[in-house]
């Protein structure tokens, strides 16, 4: 059993990153960057585009783009 209280105080600790924070400029990505690199080159390593990858055009939809850490517009194809 652990209080809710040491399950916050553990999660708060929890880092996706060892990378120290940059202090000239403000980065919302800072603490997943590391990890998004690494991921791209996981991805170059192991993914090798073809004539059948695609873009899924069924994104989810946010309901208020202020809350969406990112938000970004993609043209819909005609």
């Amino acid at each position: 059993f652990m209080s809710m209280e040491r399950f916050f105080d553990i999660l708060a600790s929890l880092r996706y990153t060892d990378a120290e924070e940059p202090s000239s400029y403000f980065d919302p990505f800072f603490h997943v960057r590391q990890m998004e690199v690494e991921w791209n080159k996981n991805m170059a390593d192991k993914f090798l585009p073809s004539w059948i990858s695609m873009l899924d055009t069924s994104v989810m939809e946010w309901h208020d783009r202020d809350t969406c850490p990112a938000w970004m517009v993609f043209g819909q194809k005609e």
